[in-house]
């Protein structure tokens, strides 16, 4: 039971006959659940982690955590506490949310499926579902949220609870209480898919409390994922593991125990590729986020590495990078959030809910201590890069059409920097260097690949539509004669007034200007001394090396140290045209 740990309320335990009476402290909104759920006339069975788990007494919590997993399986049901509230505003924000979900049913849908897999499939993978913000009332969904106070549930701190997780996605029923207000779970699911997908489609649209309504929505999202995890096979008659994902969206939850970042969510994995271990509130974080790392690499999960690097620590608070100690740059700190989606190359491989590693023979994990050994195979040495911070394209700093001039500027700087390296008109791996430098500028685009096949906006273009667009984009942004660079004024502040009066071509420079923005801003631009291209993880340099881990699916950064034959990991990157290919002989490199 959540709450601030402040035990001013008293639970008596006992009958007084068999049992002695005792008093147990508690918190003010457990005992505000309990005489919500206590019925008048009959005896309820109820489940509090807070009443039934000593938690002063370490032996007793390892051995119930390690149990919840099956308490919360075998449940009839779990109630979802969000306090007290206050009837009229929640009633109006429950009704708000079973209107969206059935609006969002009706067109998405048809109905909602009797079978909780299927309803998982196809609130993950429905386009129909997915794509209703963007061929709908957006507006109209836009006004229901705030003018039913919706965001009065999704940012509730319930949602910011690491425990929550493991109960919400191992129920067999999950019903939402505030108050004398219910909502089923279900239906909750349902709108938050709904409200995520309006939010991720549209740059421009805003509703109260985004970040908890993301919260909130990679909840349900990841309750989807168990749930079809769970069961046979669904795609391409492979098994999902989202396990790794999981990890990934709810680091940065709330935890009264941080080495409970990892304990929590352990009960959530499937498939083969499981970590062992035990909880062990005795041992430091460090050393369970060490271990977990470790044992999640030997078992297949390369994707940990993904998750790491020097770039993720940068964005840790500074008093969390002060207690850290020493800790490998490989492992991931699970105590801070997730910053993958600053990537785009690594946000798009996460939405797409590519979860499964490539089907050919894996790295062997070797190293003791803080030292990982890893086999990879060397692309290049970085000749140069780039980086340069952005303004909020969404706010118009003082008179000045901020974001559209940094971002001009710098893709000049990048097309000048890659025309030194690039000698000939063909790519070193495939196809034209015009082409491999623009799909690197609009890797943001939902509709990328790694083949000769990109997009933007919404939409795919083929080799020769992508060189269409970028000449849309340099005739009308990047000359000073341009439409768009004329009126990059209201380009900042007025982006549907200036596409209502523009011509089909300069609507393409725009979209295609706002994908490059999006892409570029405040991740380093390279180049290799041999004309290759591409993307990389903040606090990338130039001298580091990029390489391709042996069964893994994105290359990573990897930077020499002052001891010879030691690296540390920088972070993930994308390099254009890079697709995983065999290697014959691999080398071992040593991480530390």
């Amino acid at each position: 039971m959540w709450g601030e740990p402040i035990f001013n309320a008293r639970l008596r335990i006992g009958d007084g006959t068999t049992h002695p009476l005792e008093e147990l402290g508690i918190t003010a909104n457990l005992a505000s659940a309990l005489r919500r759920f206590r019925l008048r006339d009959s005896v309820r069975v109820l489940w509090a982690d807070a009443v039934c788990i000593n938690q002063s007494d370490i032996q007793e919590k390892q051995t119930q955590v390690g149990m919840m997993a099956d308490i919360y399986k075998n449940a009839a049901q779990v109630l979802i506490w969000l306090g007290p509230g206050t009837d009229d505003v929640t009633h109006r924000a429950m009704d708000g949310f079973r209107d969206l979900a059935r609006w969002l049913t009706d067109r998405g849908l048809g109905s909602v499926p009797d079978d909780k897999s299927d309803l998982a499939m196809a609130l993950l993978f429905n386009k129909k579902f997915l794509t209703i913000p963007t061929t709908h009332s957006v507006a109209k969904i836009h006004d229901e949220v705030l003018e039913n106070g919706l965001g009065k549930i999704y940012a509730n701190p319930y949602f910011s609870r690491m425990w929550i997780v493991q109960e919400i996605a191992l129920a067999s029923r999950a019903i939402i209480y505030q108050g004398q207000c219910e909502l089923e779970w279900t239906t909750f699911a349902i709108a938050m898919m709904g409200l995520k997908a309006m939010v991720d489609n549209r740059s421009n649209m805003f509703l109260y409390d985004e970040k908890m309504l993301r919260r909130a929505a990679e909840i349900a999202e990841v309750q989807l994922m168990f749930t079809l995890c769970s069961g046979p096979p669904r795609l391409d008659g492979k098994p999902l593991d989202a396990f790794g994902a999981s990890m990934r969206k709810l680091r940065g939850q709330t935890c009264a125990d941080d080495r409970d970042r990892i304990y929590a969510l352990l009960s959530l994995q499937t498939g083969d590729r499981t970590v062992h271990m035990k909880p062990d509130y005795s041992l430091p974080v460090n050393d369970i986020l060490l271990d977990f790392a470790r044992k999640a690499l030997e078992s297949g999960r390369l994707e940990v590495l993904y998750d790491a690097g020097t770039w993720d620590r940068q964005f840790s608070p500074s008093q969390l990078r002060a207690e850290q100690r020493f800790l490998p740059s490989w492992v991931p700190d699970y105590r801070s959030p997730s910053a993958a989606r600053q990537l785009s190359w690594l946000a798009r491989y996460v939405e797409a809910k590519n979860y499964e590693l490539l089907d050919s023979e894996q790295t062997k994990i070797g190293g003791k201590g803080f030292i990982l050994e890893i086999e990879a195979f060397r692309l290049l040495r970085i000749f140069d890069c780039v980086s340069r911070e952005f303004p909020d394209p969404r706010i118009h700093i003082g008179g000045q059409p901020g974001c559209f001039e940094a971002t001009r500027e710098h893709v000049l700087a990048c097309r000048e920097m890659f025309k030194r390296v690039s000698k000939t008109k063909e790519y070193p791996l495939g196809g034209d260097a015009e082409t491999a430098f623009w799909s690197t500028m609009v890797t943001n685009s939902p509709c990328l690949t790694s083949q000769t096949i990109t997009g933007f906006g919404g939409m795919v273009y083929s080799a020769e539509g992508l060189r269409y667009a970028s000449e849309m984009f340099k005739a009308h942004c990047l000359d000073e004669n341009g439409e768009v660079f004329k009126d990059r004024f209201n380009v900042s502040v007025n982006r549907s007034w200036v596409i209502s009066k523009a011509s089909s071509d300069v609507v393409m420079a725009i979209v295609f200007y706002e994908t490059v923005r999006d892409t570029i801003a405040d991740v380093p631009f390279f180049v290799s001394d041999d004309g290759l291209v591409g993307l990389a993880a903040p606090g990338t340099k130039v001298g580091d090396i990029v390489v391709c881990v042996k069964g893994s699916a994105i290359p990573l950064v990897l930077r020499p140290s002052l001891v010879r034959g030691l690296y540390s990991l920088v972070g993930s990157c994308y390099l254009a045209g890079y697709f995983p290919f065999p290697i014959e002989r691999y080398q071992t490199y040593s991480l530390f």
